[in-house]
């Protein structure tokens, strides 16, 4: 098998991206032959046997630049591949697609979002085969689209039985508007009316374009900073992630439903509790647990009632729980549970 894979960054260290170093390495492990083009390269270790192109974001390269050496390149490397696999941006099928298909090159599209346009059904009906893994996904719909595992790597994501012993929550990924970071920050105002506060810890930064959304939140969190209940800590690389997330006792997630948030299943595999809405879910936290980890979409009241319920359990419990949560993902959502369904399509 020899596989050319299209994807917007690799670095094993990008807080957002870096698992995707991961994935590479284990195509490579499975006995892919593997070579790589990505719009930025950063920091990696990968062998130099999987040769990695980039388009040269990291070098400011102009637009047009890219489109013409990324052509260049898919006609350059044709005998270095028999298929092609697009992680996440169609733009990359709508550019090359014609191309793949006249070289009789087999194209899978990877897209996981919960919105799409024209452009996504004309990727779409441009691959051979779509994967996803959330039933909400716009992709999901199609009949040429297969579900599949998230691709957690479970080694890497482990619990480091770092016990906290206070209980805190934790929130991590980009301080976007998608993420509604607002809505905790109101369930903790909520908190503070009744209850003693658990500290909250928000690991992340956001992008050029979200930075008036990360002044607006850190304003409207302001009270609760000086209190010393909130702690903005800034971006965690992907190799610091598990002791984070052994830090804290639990996780909260406001993602709406639609979006398959890594995020949340990287702390479940590291044995923590999440809080979150997302029905994409539903299916994958055990029903009984769903009273106290599950909280309506938008409520920051019942996300507030959620946390003290959480708070309120035995240490012992939530344990218990994040066990299950593990062993969850390592059954049903690891990276070797990929490997497993998605090789056979390369």
């Amino acid at each position: 098998m020899k596989v050319l894979i299209i994807t917007q960054k690799i670095d094993k260290d990008d807080p957002g991206l870096g698992f995707f170093h991961r994935w590479v390495l284990a195509f490579f492990g499975a006995g892919v032959t593997t070579s790589v083009i990505c719009l930025e390269k950063g920091k990696h270790s990968l062998p130099d046997s999987i040769p990695v192109f980039s388009l040269g974001k990291e070098t400011r390269r102009s637009r047009l630049w890219y489109s013409i050496y990324f052509l260049y390149l898919i006609v350059a490397l044709r005998k270095k591949y028999d298929s092609v696999f697009v992680h996440m941006n169609e733009e990359y099928i709508l550019l090359g697609g014609i191309v793949f298909r006249l070289l009789g090159k087999k194209i899978l599209f990877w897209r996981n979002h919960p919105h799409g346009s024209w452009r996504t059904r004309l990727a779409v009906a441009l691959s051979h085969h779509v994967f996803c893994t959330s039933s909400f996904s716009f992709t999901a719909k199609f009949k040429k689209t297969i579900l599949m595992p998230a691709g957690i790597d479970t080694v890497h994501f482990a619990p480091i039985h770092e016990i906290p012993h206070d209980f805190s929550l934790a929130f991590v990924g980009r301080i976007s508007p998608v993420k509604k970071l607002e809505l905790l920050i109101d369930a903790m105002e909520k908190l503070g009316e009744g209850v003693t506060m658990p500290p909250l810890f928000v690991y992340g930064e956001s992008l050029s374009r979200d930075s008036a959304y990360e002044k607006s939140i850190k304003e409207k969190a302001k009270a609760l900073v000086h209190q010393i209940k909130i702690h903005f800590l800034g971006a965690v690389s992907q190799r610091d992630l598990p002791r984070v997330y052994s830090q804290h006792s639990a996780l909260v997630n406001m993602t709406p439903t639609g979006s398959f948030d890594k995020v949340i299943l990287e702390a479940m595999a590291c044995g923590m509790p999440v809080l979150l809405s997302n029905k994409s879910f539903e299916n994958i936290l055990p029903r009984e647990h769903h009273g106290v980890l599950m909280f309506s979409e938008g409520d920051s009241g019942d996300l507030a009632e959620k946390i003290k319920k959480l708070v309120a359990l035995p240490a012992s419990l939530r344990l218990r729980i994040g066990q299950t949560l593990r062993d969850i993902v390592v059954r049903d959502q690891s990276l070797a549970a990929l490997l497993k369904k998605l090789i056979p399509f390369f």
